[in-house]
């Protein structure tokens, strides 16, 4: 393979394609629309009202209180995930008192009922200690976040202000580590869920600086859904009950407004979901009595336009009293974002969190399913000497699939209610039919014209790449840019999708999470392999080396910088594909210093990056930094077993032994017809070394974070879409005789380069 002096077309293309993913991946970010600014302050005096399940979609001409709150207050969906897959009432008032996802008193599968029966119950007049806090700390005894009981209460009390509380929510979140409330409790009857006279209890206690009000409950009781319930099942709407219920607390808010004085900062929030069926985004509304702040609210745990965290409703409240956030806290202070949305788009937004969750369950089945078809139909039709262009369409469509996932959610899809289902695998289904059309009629082009030119007596000059090889090509572009493109403006499609995430289960909000992960991995790896079969026709020694570099870079920058993807555990994974891909087509030995090398750079990024984060101002960072806090605090060992944990536990024995049947069964049936991507192709060496690459970083992604078997499922069965197609010859029926995947005679005279 010697040097050649004059690059082609094909290299000068690669070459630029390279560059432009580069530039982009620096600069596009800076055309993100987010600029959030301070939330106004007010003259020092904090209410917060807080309330269960009161999502947006309960907000309307019933509850014209909160409706007319709602335009002149920055406003948000709250996550109030703690750690079943709905909160209950103790549970939200608990992680506003520790600032940590806290638990309440129910376990997973219990109805509420018992938590809000044993909460309103709670004698609150001149008390010493909470009846259920003894039970509360049992709950919590093996709660990962550590909390900090009575850090929202003391942290005031500790700074020179005072506390004081309306009802028994608000007790508990204004008690100590004992249990013992920090300033005084007013006890307010309750008419059923919700509270009464709540606006004389205030006026009695107006003088702290800070008061809690506890204004009921909205929530319907009922039994918890199963988490593959929740995965598979639509939910139902607002219950009729939860909707009186809002509109009987949007009247107590009404009497309770009346008594506030013009400057008091009111947080209003509600803390729990409306039923034990559906999670929910909340309503959380911040204001200035007596002026006009409407816009969304964020914060940098979201990095969401309307979007916070339970959590960042006590960071609130230390901002508003201007104190600093406590290193115990989990959450960050909202910021104000400039915008004419109101309640019906928050409650869209919703309704595309909680239907996206449903569709979970059905794309991975429909993902799953139609790889062990398509593939085991490939093969019995090689074997059996029938295959044909249509079913290398079928393994087009497949391969597209991840990314019409995520490109899917650019039509609003979820508004067809009970059709929800119906709307989005139609969705997904036309994507990825277009995405794979593209790519097979660009094959079908191309290799027309290389046909003409062999019967003129001509060839191409590049040789070394198949035809066949441009139409993964073409869909690991589309992929790699959707991702791409998606984490510099901010996860919009991320951040409610079925491979992503959901905010309502409050996962990770923004960048790019692990199933992402793998399919940016393997779409990066195999343009690599593309670049790097080009790039060996001109100074190969040069060139093949610079490209390699320069796509892991781009793979791992987006993946990592905390401004996009903010991934701790990719960049390793990626430093360790990149660096054996490199090794192999070099055909470079594995010593024991280059493997000590390897693993030492992948170590180091992810330390780097996690450090480069911490850097910046502790209300900047992101979990990266907040990690690298904790390796400082003596912490970190303990994260690391957490996600260990989570690791094997996260999926059942069966659903491992199920996934390593199916990788056997699919290796089996590929194998035998020849397809497999670790095959060995002579002319095409750079796809087996792409595909030992890919491997190795699903694998070690796999130890790294916390993903159990997404990363190796979703990645692996993407990575045999793109390698089976890539490696076809042409000659998988030869009865056929000469087909659109044949290359033309070697013998041929060349024709200038295309």
């Amino acid at each position: 393979m010697g040097d050649s002096a004059q690059p082609s077309r094909a290299w000068k293309a690669a070459s630029f394609g390279v560059l432009a993913a580069l530039v982009l991946s620096i600069f596009l970010p800076m055309l993100r629309d987010y600029d959030p600014e301070p939330m106004p302050k007010g003259n020092g005096k904090v209410v917060v009202v807080g309330m269960v399940g009161v999502p947006w979609e309960t907000i309307d001409s019933r509850t014209p209180t909160l409706l007319e709150l709602a335009r002149t207050s920055t406003k948000a969906n709250s996550s109030v995930r703690t750690f079943s897959m709905t909160t209950c009432a103790v549970g939200g008032w608990m992680t506003l008192n520790t600032g940590v996802r806290s638990s309440g008193i129910a376990q997973s599968d219990q109805s509420c009922v018992e938590s809000s029966y044993v909460l309103a119950s709670n004698p609150s007049d001149n008390i010493d200690h909470l009846e259920v806090w003894d039970q509360i700390r049992a709950s919590n005894a093996d709660n990962r976040f550590n909390p900090e009981f009575g850090l929202l209460g003391q942290t005031i009390v500790d700074g020179g202000l005072s506390v004081a509380a309306v009802g028994s929510g608000a007790a508990v979140a204004i008690a100590d580590r004992d249990g013992e409330p920090l300033g005084e409790v007013i006890d307010v009857p309750m008419n059923g869920p919700v509270t009464e006279n709540a606006a004389d209890g205030y006026r009695a206690v107006a003088d702290a600086d800070l008061v809690v009000v506890d204004l009921g409950s909205a929530h319907r009781d009922s039994t918890p859904a199963s988490q593959l319930e929740s995965t598979f099942i639509p939910p139902g709407s607002v219950s009729a009950r939860t909707r009186a219920s809002t509109a009987r607390i949007d009247g107590e808010l009404h009497l309770l407004l009346e008594a506030l004085e013009p400057g008091t900062t009111l947080i209003v929030t509600s803390l729990g979901d409306a039923d034990r069926q559906t999670a929910r985004l909340q309503i959380y509304m911040q204001t200035v009595i007596g002026q006009d702040t409407g816009g969304l609210a964020t914060s940098v745990s979201t990095r969401q336009p309307g979007l916070i965290q339970n959590v960042d409703v006590q960071a609130a409240i230390f901002d508003s009293l201007g104190l600093d956030v406590p290193a115990g806290g989990a959450g960050a202070p909202p910021e104000f974002l400039v915008s004419d949305e109101g309640p019906a788009f928050l409650a869209d937004v919703n309704e595309r969190a909680i239907m996206t969750r449903s569709m979970v369950g059905l794309f991975y089945v429909l993902f799953v399913v139609s790889a062990i078809i398509i593939f085991t139909g490939v093969a019995a039709t090689i074997r059996g000497g029938r295959f044909s262009i249509h079913h290398l369409f079928s393994l087009l469509v497949f391969t597209a699939m991840p990314a019409a996932s995520f490109l899917v959610n650019l039509v609003p899809w979820w508004r067809a209610g009970r059709f929800g289902a119906v709307t989005f695998t139609i969705g997904v289904t036309a994507i990825s039919l277009v995405i794979a059309g593209i790519a097979l009629r660009y094959v079908q082009v191309r290799t027309e014209v290389m046909l003409e030119l062999e019967e003129k007596g001509m060839r191409s000059g590049v040789r070394s790449l198949p035809s066949i090889a441009l139409a993964p090509a073409f869909i690991a572009i589309v992929t790699a840019a959707t991702l791409g493109v998606d984490a510099a403006l901010g996860s919009t499609l991320h951040s409610i999708s079925v491979l992503g995430d959901q905010p309502q289960s409050g996962g990770r909000f923004y960048g790019m999470s692990n199933a992402p992960f793998a399919i940016w991995a393997v779409s990066m790896i195999f343009l690599a392999v593309i670049v790097a079969n080009i790039a060996k026709s001109y100074r190969p020694k040069v060139a093949v080396p610079a490209v390699v570099v320069g796509m892991a870079f781009i793979a791992i920058y987006v993946d990592g910088a905390p401004h996009l993807g903010a991934d701790f555990g990719g960049p390793p994974a990626l430093v360790l594909g990149f660096g054996v891909f490199l090794l192999l087509v070099l055909g470079a030995k594995f010593t024991l210093t280059r493997v000590l090398l390897l693993g030492a750079g992948a170590g180091l990024s992810a330390v780097a990056i996690a450090f480069l984060d911490w850097l910046r101002p502790p209300g900047s960072r992101t979990h990266l930094g907040q990690f690298f806090q904790s390796l400082l605090d003596g912490d970190g060992p303990g994260i690391v077993l957490r996600k260990l944990d989570q690791l094997v536990n996260q999926v059942p024995w069966y659903g491992w032994l199920g996934a390593v049947l199916l990788l056997v069964f699919l290796w089996f049936i590929d194998s035998r017809a020849g397809i497999w991507p670790l095959l060995r192709h002579p002319d095409f060496p750079e796809l087996r070394a792409g595909a030992i690459a890919a491997l190795l970083t699903l694998v070690s992604a796999m130890f790294i974070n916390d993903s159990g078997l997404v990363i190796p499922l979703i990645g692996g069965l993407y990575l045999v879409g793109l390698w089976t197609v890539a490696g076809l010859d042409g000659k998988e029926n030869e009865r056929y005789g000469r087909n659109i995947f044949e290359e033309p005679r070697d013998d041929a005279p060349a024709a200038p380069t295309i």
